[in-house]
């Protein structure tokens, strides 16, 4: 997975998410919090109790640094989350639930459950 970010803001960043060369989503993340430039994995996590989540790891660290997420805006997020959807306005993005659940499916698919996340 490629993260491209497209647009920056002084609070949102925009951005479109690429999955095996291919055009997956957009992306909303808030500026100040975003993920530095660099290599990480994606990681299903399925707690106890709720909704599988795709946590964000560096690759020489175990704990997370982030994670990709449903959600419309950015006022939320805490550090490292990305919103998934499609853009609507300056970090909004719209039906993001659907996008998150077949974002989820294919990492999931993925031998081991993880896939590389490169953030440019």
């Amino acid at each position: 997975m490629f993260l491209f970010r497209t647009r920056t803001h002084p609070e949102t960043t925009d951005g479109v998410l690429e999955v095996d060369g291919e055009r997956f989503c957009d992306t909303a993340e808030r500026t100040a919090g975003r993920l530095p430039c660099g290599t990480y994995e994606v990681k299903v996590l399925h707690p106890s109790a709720g909704t599988a989540r795709l946590v964000i790891h560096r690759t020489d660290r175990r704990h997370s640094v982030g994670e990709l997420l449903a959600g419309n805006g950015t006022n939320t997020l805490r550090r490292g989350g990305i919103v998934v959807g499609e853009h609507r306005a300056r970090g909004l993005c719209i039906r993001s639930r659907p996008t998150f659940e077949r974002l989820l499916e294919r990492v999931e698919r993925a031998r081991g459950r993880e896939m590389a996340l490169y953030v440019v």
